[in-house]
């Protein structure tokens, strides 16, 4: 007993900058927070509306698509964004079978089923904003159709964002071939191939994983967010939303024999795993995004007077 007394005292007295105390009474009051708000239960919802907006989400994604590439090519790039961001799934029959049996009609019928889609796709965007606004403890006002006309514009942005690797790469392709680079868009290599690659594969999903975090965090509250203030947690969030994402391929890929255990419908399993994963990352940082704002405004956070060395240790300061 004696033995725990001091090492508690030894970590909440030892000499450190005041910002090591600020850090640490932010995890301390946002997973206190998050326990209150019941974050769990709010990550469950989302990954609820996640999976069944997936699907008439992709529909959606695939008919715009279609529009720039023809059907068969956006089958592919719905595909290639399948893979980039929903991992394990991209191959399974019961997604991809179904979009390649997808043929939208044109004309009127073709629109209204691409706004149909929309329509119960936004669902996601929804469950979102009552997220953010129980955790700023906000009242939405709006009316239904206004908030859903919302929900279909964010699903509509967040589409593109999602597509951005394959017009970047389309355009790479065009560009390429006009300047008669070998491999620009083919299956033939060269050292532009190679970095491109690595841009697109290593550099490009991460800055499009931190926009999300930063649109989610600014742009949906009901209120006006400092954007300074969004950075921090958006970008922390983002960066282990990717390295999840990279454990979670790996696991799949070495050790989640799901095919085994769930047989046809694995593909829904895993998918419902990584989006509870990924909506727990996603609330609790949005905690962290609504308790470092209130300790800015409490005077918290200012390098200028929390760099100094001082004695006070991570003991947390009392509410």
């Amino acid at each position: 007993m004696k033995f725990k007394e001091s090492t508690f005292n030894l970590i909440y007295n030892f000499k450190s900058p005041a910002i090591l105390r600020s850090i640490f009474d932010l995890i301390i009051r946002s997973s206190k927070k998050f326990a209150k708000d019941d974050g769990g239960y709010l990550a469950a919802g989302m990954s609820y509306y996640i999976f069944f907006s997936v699907f008439p989400f992709l529909l959606g994604l695939l008919a715009f698509l279609g529009i720039f590439f023809g059907s068969e090519k956006a089958t592919e790039q719905v595909k290639d964004v399948l893979e980039r961001q929903l991992p394990g799934i991209a191959d399974s029959p019961i997604i991809y079978d179904n979009l390649q049996s997808i043929d939208f009609n044109k004309g009127l019928v073709g629109a209204l089923a691409v706004i149909g889609l929309l329509w119960t796709g936004s669902a996601v965007f929804g469950s979102l904003t009552r997220m953010m606004n129980k955790i700023w403890n906000l009242e939405d006002k709006r009316s239904f159709y206004n908030r859903k006309g919302t929900d279909m514009i964010f699903t509509i942005l967040i589409g593109l964002v999602l597509s951005t690797n394959t017009f970047i790469n389309s355009i790479y392709s065009q560009i390429g071939q006009y300047f008669g680079l070998v491999g620009a868009g083919s299956d033939q290599v060269n050292w532009i191939e190679n970095a491109w690659n690595f841009i697109t594969v290593n550099v490009l999903p991460p800055l499009l994983s931190i926009g999300v975090f930063i649109f989610i965090y600014n742009i949906i509250p009901q209120r006006k967010i400092i954007f300074i203030r969004t950075l921090p947690p958006a970008i922390i969030g983002a960066v282990i939303f990717e390295f999840t994402k990279s454990l979670f391929v790996f696991y799949i890929h070495t050790y989640g024999n799901f095919d085994m255990v769930y047989g046809s419908i694995s593909a829904v399993i895993i998918l419902l795993l990584f989006a509870y994963v990924s909506s727990i990352i996603v609330v609790y940082f949005a905690e962290i995004h609504n308790v470092f704002s209130t300790m800015k405004d409490e005077g918290r956070f200012h390098l200028k007077k929390e760099l100094i060395i001082i004695k006070g240790g991570l003991k947390p300061v009392k509410n």
